[in-house]
This record gives C-alpha cells, structure tokens and sequence, in this order.
C-alpha cells in the first residue's frame, strides 16, 4: 500500500465514520471491516461502537472502498456500512467479502438481495 493511500485511510475513512458512530444512539458492536484484510487502518473486530443507549446493533464496515481512487481524488470511491440488529449478520471468515450495491432512490424496489452477482 503507498504512503499517500495510507494517509487516506488514516485520515479519512476510519475516523469520520467512528466520529459519526460514537454519536449514535445503539450499543453497537463492529463483526467485520475490510481495513485489515488491505493492511489498512481500520476497525477492531468485536468493537464497540454508538452511545451504549439504544438498540443492539451489528456493523459490516468498509471506511474507504476505493482507496485508491480516492487517495488520487478520483470519483468512484464509497464508504459503506451496514447495520442489523445484532445476530442477524453472518459472520465471514477473514478471507470472506460481503458485496456492497451503491444506488440511488429510483432503485427502491427493483434490487433484492437475492440478486446473484
């Protein structure tokens, strides 16, 4: 990975999305994050994250999806996450990867997650 993508991860991707999280009202815990899997900066497996007030909830974190592009401010580089009520993700081994679909309102409706890929 080169200096600049790992300054981008470091700066961007992991800290936004845990300043955003921290403020969240759930007791939340992080199951998977793709950082690692990269060499990347990234979230602990079995983090804990939100307020500690709400619902218990589960995250699949991937801060920076695109590392690349972003790191040369290229379009095409997402930050996804996914939250469930906790137990209700499938927890993948470290070599496991959940497919992400980046879409807009018009979709609703039209995908399913029974789509193949």
């Amino acid at each position: 990975m080169s200096a600049r993508k790992l300054r981008f991860d470091r700066c961007q991707g992991c800290g936004v999305s845990r300043a955003v999280l921290a403020q969240t009202d759930v007791e939340g815990k992080v199951i998977s994050c793709e950082g690692p899997k990269d060499h990347a900066p990234a979230f602990t497996h079995r983090e804990k994250v939100g307020t500690g007030r709400g619902p218990k909830v589960e995250f699949v974190v991937d801060p920076v999806d695109g590392t690349t592009a972003a790191s040369k401010g290229r379009k095409d580089a997402i930050s996804a996450l996914a939250c469930a009520p906790a137990g209700s993700f499938q927890v993948l081994p470290d070599d496991g990867y959940y497919f992400k679909v980046a879409t807009d309102y018009h979709s609703v409706g039209k995908i399913s997650v029974e789509c193949e890929f």
